[in-house]
């Protein structure tokens, strides 16, 4: 009985490894690549939908983005005792404050993709009209957004800190891979977005 356990075994794994001569390829079915998904205007209105609904959470344009920075400098103090809401910004703990930044920057990352698949042709069958409407909008959510980090992380003329004159850090081109990776530095001073790109 052993020797039939160990020939069926020597059997089915002589099969598992010489039954393929190629290695199945598939697309991952929980992400597109930009090249694929923004080709229609189905998925670049898809992709400014998703943009849409972000700046619905409260941390755009709801209580937190009004009283994280009211804690933050001690103007606003949670006196409940059965709540505790706020109280990682109440203390200024490292990363409390990091909730709107990376929900900004992600805006921005999707916008620039979709300026990017209009300028660049990756967007295809859709009419002029429709491609000025959709890098538009994205034009307008990338400003949102920087306007949104600089209200929140920039200084503000007139009322500097320690000297601090630092406005936000600016990406205007998407990141589709690795090595396209870059981490600007923030600029000198919030003086407007000056750019000869868009």
């Amino acid at each position: 009985m052993k020797k039939n356990k160990y020939i069926i075994l020597i059997i089915v794994g002589l099969f598992a490894t010489v039954s393929c001569k190629k290695m199945l390829v598939t697309e991952p079915k929980q992400s597109i690549s930009p090249e694929i998904a923004l080709t229609t205007s189905t998925g670049v209105n898809a992709l400014l939908n998703n943009i849409y609904t972000s700046f619905g959470g409260s941390g755009n344009y709801g209580l937190a983005r009004i009283l994280s920075p009211e804690v933050l400098a001690d103007n606003v103090i949670n006196t409940s005792t059965n709540n505790n809401s706020y109280r990682t910004q109440e203390a200024n703990q490292v990363g409390s404050t990091l909730g709107n930044w990376d929900a900004n920057y992600g805006q921005i990352y999707r916008a620039n993709l979709v300026i990017d698949a209009v300028d660049n042709g990756i967007l295809q069958g859709a009419s002029d009209a429709n491609k000025s409407m959709f890098k538009g909008e994205a034009l307008f959510f990338r400003a949102l957004a920087y306007f949104q980090l600089a209200i929140s992380y920039s200084y503000i003329p007139g009322n500097e800190v320690a000297g601090f004159t630092k406005g936000v850090p600016i990406i205007l081109k998407p990141t589709k891979t690795l090595d396209q990776v870059e981490f600007p530095e923030r600029i000198k001073q919030c003086t407007g977005l000056q750019s000869d790109q868009n």
